[in-house]
């Protein structure tokens, strides 16, 4: 329990809140040892994306990257700025069901990273989504990795929760990713 509320950040009493949800509903119990364990990583993880919205949890910001995703990807890789990106975007090493027309990116701070990429606020033609936790120490940069080309994404688990849920063609991709996750355990998991 010490170790949950430590590498969580969040109180004894919430954690103990969470895993008593977490039990009630055979999303985690506890082993023969007395540690508490998941039992269905796909019903849990499918269960967090049921309660949690990326583009209503989040302030959402829409920009034009004027020079295209293949540019923006590229400033990506000389940023200095913390950031993540989910999505179909960030998948699509692991898999893909078609090519990808926008990028979701998490940020700190949505308007000085804009600034700093060259993106132009619109409304017609999205190409970016910035998406801005409301809350502090975000799990969305818990876990990040980095794809070939150098850009940092979310963590597996934000990402398929994040297409889950996404718009348009997301969800398909969502399904896609959590095939590939259960086909590579030991790819993504913490042993």
């Amino acid at each position: 329990m010490r170790d949950l509320v430590e590498s969580s950040g969040a109180s004894t009493g919430a954690t103990y809140r969470v895993l008593e949800y977490l039990d009630r509903e055979g999303l985690a119990g506890r082993n023969d040892d007395g540690l508490w364990d998941v039992h269905d990583w796909q019903r849990l993880l499918r269960s967090w994306a049921g309660d949690y919205s990326f583009l209503t949890e989040n302030v959402v910001s829409r920009f034009i990257a004027p020079r295209g995703l293949a540019a923006f990807r590229g400033v990506l890789t000389q940023s200095e700025a913390s950031y993540a990106v989910t999505g179909a975007a960030a998948s699509e090493e692991w898999t893909s069901v078609a090519p990808t027309r926008s990028m979701f990116v998490y940020v700190e701070d949505a308007p000085l990273g804009a600034e700093a990429w060259g993106l132009r606020p619109t409304d017609a033609g999205v190409n970016v989504i910035l998406l801005e936790p409301r809350k502090p120490n975000s799990v969305a940069f818990v876990g990040t990795g980095v794809l070939d080309d150098g850009v940092r994404r979310a963590a597996p688990v934000q990402v398929a929760a994040d297409l889950l849920n996404g718009p348009g063609r997301d969800p398909q991709e969502g399904e896609e990713l959590l095939r590939w996750m259960a086909e590579n355990e030991t790819a993504w998991r913490l042993p």
